[in-house]
């Protein structure tokens, strides 16, 4: 998926495009990405579900609408997935203070928001005069909530998480690869 490759910068592209590289066609291209540190996988992510949304702001027809809100849906999906079953429980165990585990109870709520919406979304059609409205209440969700843990949690969680964050980075990325249906997408 050539924007999706494009959406990191620099150095990021290339860790971004070992990630999500081999789009489902066997497991022996992931394993070449077990190195990634947890926190750099987040952002990849936020990065790739930013392009995303830009992605379906540029789709000019309900059919390409959906089938691009389809592969965010799943990156969503993948996302959270991990960060609370690795990442969050990883932070709380080892965070000691508030501020963090109050930002961690923050982050869990917006996930539970962004799952709600994105329910609604699937039961709703393109031609649905919310639709669009819809998406665009997900993107401002989603974007505030990358942007507080890029600026407020995974400075600190580099830090916290230390080496433990490379070992992690790996375990997500091969339980995203886990929970991938067969065939993605395709936009």
């Amino acid at each position: 998926m050539a924007a999706r490759s494009k959406s990191g910068e620099s150095k990021k592209s290339d860790s971004g495009s070992k990630v999500e590289g081999n789009g489902g066609k066997g497991g022996s291209e992931s394993g070449k990405t077990a190195a990634i540190n947890a926190v750099d996988l987040l952002i990849e992510d936020h990065n790739r579900v930013r392009q995303l949304f830009k992605d379906f702001e540029a789709a000019k027809d309900g059919e390409k609408q959906r089938r691009v809100a389809e592969v965010i849906f799943l990156e969503l999906e993948l996302h959270t997935k991990v960060e609370e079953e690795f990442f969050y429980p990883a932070l709380r165990r080892k965070a000691t203070e508030d501020e963090m585990r109050k930002l961690l109870d923050e982050s869990l709520e917006e996930h539970h928001v962004a799952d709600t919406i994105i329910e609604e979304l699937k039961a709703m059609r393109t031609s649905n005069p919310r639709y669009e409205a819809k998406m665009t209440v997900l993107r401002e969700n989603i974007e505030h909530h990358a942007d507080e843990e890029e600026e407020d949690m995974l400075p600190d969680a580099r830090r916290i998480l230390a080496d433990e964050a490379e070992e992690m980075g790996a375990q997500m990325q091969a339980r995203k690869e886990e929970l991938k249906p067969h065939q993605r997408p395709d936009m």
